[in-house]
């Protein structure tokens, strides 16, 4: 009887949070006013079909209404997440107005100054590095890592491109070379730093993190970086005198 009392109480208690009277709440659920008033004095239970409308009215959870009771720590977790989800909406706003802003401003700068687009690029392009870097990773879902890298390259070849342009230069292959070779660098092996070593028994691997070493001799080694030595050369394990 005691379980129903606080069952009622609660019922109760966030009708009347909600402003509700007892007719009302009756009429959402489709059952008398009687019947409600019997749960909230704690002389019934509602039927087992009624609780989902129940939680539903009340905006409560099934399990905050089967205890009777406010589950503080999914409150709480929910309120983190929408405030987490609105600093989101609010930063991919404050980014479309900064970002697109610049880029209008300039427009009409390059157009109104020299009646033609020139340096206009170098500003499109390079806020597309920035974008890459502060925007992209909110919008995108997922695979949030490589997308990101890939939009990051992608737009720092825009910019060389529209820098190499700009300046009449022809260098720009030199540096696109450069990027690609730069990026795909830490993904290839290590090559030995004097393989082969003719004059003593030792060979050195070139170790820059833990990658194999990619010699004839040694090929599938790995040789970790020292603490402290100061060198990426480090003796091969496998040819190392004794």
């Amino acid at each position: 009887m005691e379980n129903k009392k606080t069952f009622g109480a609660y019922i109760c208690r966030r009708r009347k949070e909600l402003g509700l009277t007892q007719r009302e709440f009756a009429d959402r659920l489709f059952v008398t006013e009687s019947a409600v008033s019997k749960w909230e004095r704690g002389m019934s239970y509602p039927d087992i079909t009624l609780i989902r409308d129940i939680c539903a009215i009340l905006q409560v959870s099934e399990h905050e209404l089967l205890t009777a009771s406010e589950d503080v720590e999914a409150r709480t977790a929910e309120t983190l997440a929408k405030k987490y989800l609105s600093l989101l909406r609010r930063l991919r706003w404050i980014q479309y107005i900064l970002y697109g802003g610049t880029a209008l401003i300039c427009l009409i700068c390059n157009l109104a100054v020299g009646h033609t687009l020139d340096w206009f690029w170098l500003v499109l392009t390079g806020e597309l590095v920035g974008a890459s870097l502060t925007l992209l990773p909110i919008l995108v879902k997922q695979y949030r890592g490589v997308i990101t890298l890939g939009g990051f390259t992608l737009s720092l070849e825009l910019l060389l491109l529209a820098a190499c342009l700009f300046s009449g230069g022809d260098w720009f292959l030199l540096a696109s070379a450069g990027c690609c070779w730069g990026w795909g660098r830490p993904s290839c092996p290590a090559p030995c730093g004097s393989c082969p070593a003719p004059w003593g028994s030792t060979r050195l691997c070139s170790t820059w993190g833990r990658r194999p070493c990619c010699c004839a001799p040694c090929s599938g080694s790995v040789v970790p970086m020292t603490a402290g030595t100061g060198s990426p050369f480090l003796p091969c394990r496998r040819f190392s005198s004794a």
